[in-house]
């Protein structure tokens, strides 16, 4: 997260100049550029409803938003009228969304066979900001001795966007304390993951250090709160590469199943297999270790005081990371798997 001084459309919460806000066709995207003014939310409902659908009624476009704010209850209703349409959203790399424009960005949604689901997106080098809003004049005003204009327009944003879904509550109630004259830039995983944001465009590859990172994020959702080594006692030690699948597999099992505690049997059949077969019975789940570029690392961790693993393994195919963590004594493992994003520092600037 970056706090960034920007010249933004005035955030007014009820009255504001028309906009000239503009809405395009390109292929399959909507581009909705411009200040966010009064009426943009029926003009972009009306331009929806022009476009085809196919059998199912389901419309195939992304509404592309690049603004920097306006009206902030028009914004919400343009974000309702973008869940309405069921359409997802989107910010393009060197364009921005912020203020009213970034309330707008959290109806976006993907509409399926069976079910829907949120749909934000978002290009690396994109500004998506967010910030405290006023209402013309003094930023706050005093309604009364407990309550002031802010805090009845921040409870109107949480409760939206609690209906958009898919929003960590906490994450946004902090942006909403940035004063108006700047942004917080939604740019580290933390901040994407917290308001279900897909990053688009080109692929973010792992950097140097992801295997570390990957295993502390899995660590720490095991840990308790009151665990009394912390995470950074829990995951330590140089990450081991594992140099094949082969030497992979042996590693995989000596932690899982060491020699002098279990049925040899055990060890014997699993050598017997391929090492791809053997680590996906190990993991648990199956991991892509076939990947022509496929990279594996061990990370020790810590055993103890309601802690109860013994190594951490990271593997990627360079777009998505398994975890698993590994516990000798019962035999278990707990896999997981995400996106590339979970080889990244949680709060370090993608960009």
């Amino acid at each position: 997260m970056r706090s960034i001084r920007v010249l933004l459309a005035t955030a007014f919460l009820a009255t504001a100049p028309a906009s000239a806000m503009t809405f395009s066709l390109d292929g399959d995207t909507v581009r909705a550029a411009g200040p966010i003014g009064q009426g943009d939310a029926e003009r972009l409902r009306s331009f929806l409803g022009r476009l085809e659908r196919d059998e199912m009624n389901h419309l195939w476009v992304t509404v592309a938003l690049d603004s920097p704010g306006g009206n902030l209850m028009e914004g919400m209703r343009i974000g309702m009228a973008v869940r309405e349409a069921g359409v997802p959203t989107l910010v393009r790399r060197g364009e921005t969304c912020a203020s009213a424009c970034a309330v707008a960005f959290l109806g976006g949604q993907a509409s399926g066979v069976t079910s829907d689901a949120v749909s934000r997106n978002l290009e690396p080098g994109a500004l998506l900001g967010y910030h405290g809003f006023f209402t013309g004049g003094d930023q706050v005003r005093v309604v009364d001795e407990t309550l002031s204009e802010a805090r009845v327009i921040n409870a109107i944003l949480i409760e939206y966007a609690t209906r958009m879904g898919t929003v960590d509550v906490g994450l946004l109630s902090h942006l909403l304390t940035t004063p108006p004259e700047r942004v917080e830039s939604i740019d580290t995983p933390r901040e994407i993951a917290g308001l279900g944001i897909r990053l688009a465009g080109e692929a973010i590859k792992p950097r140097k250090g992801w295997a570390r990172n990957a295993c502390r994020l899995a660590v720490s959702e095991m840990l308790s709160p009151l665990d009394p080594v912390g995470i950074d006692g829990r995951v330590g030690g140089e990450p081991e590469p594992m140099a094949d699948l082969n030497a992979f597999r042996t590693r995989f099992l000596d932690d899982k199943f060491p020699n002098d505690m279990n049925d040899p049997a055990i060890r014997k059949a699993l050598l017997g297999l391929t090492a791809s077969s053997a680590i996906d019975l190990l993991a648990g789940q199956p991991i892509d270790t076939r990947a022509p570029k496929v990279g594996a690392w061990r990370v020790g961790v810590d055993r103890g005081a309601g802690f109860y693993y013994d190594a951490r393994y990271a593997v990627t195919d360079f777009t998505t990371i398994w975890t698993s963590v590994v516990d000798g004594v019962s035999g278990s493992a707990v896999t997981t798997s995400r996106n590339a994003l979970a080889g990244y520092d949680r709060d370090a600037p993608l960009w």
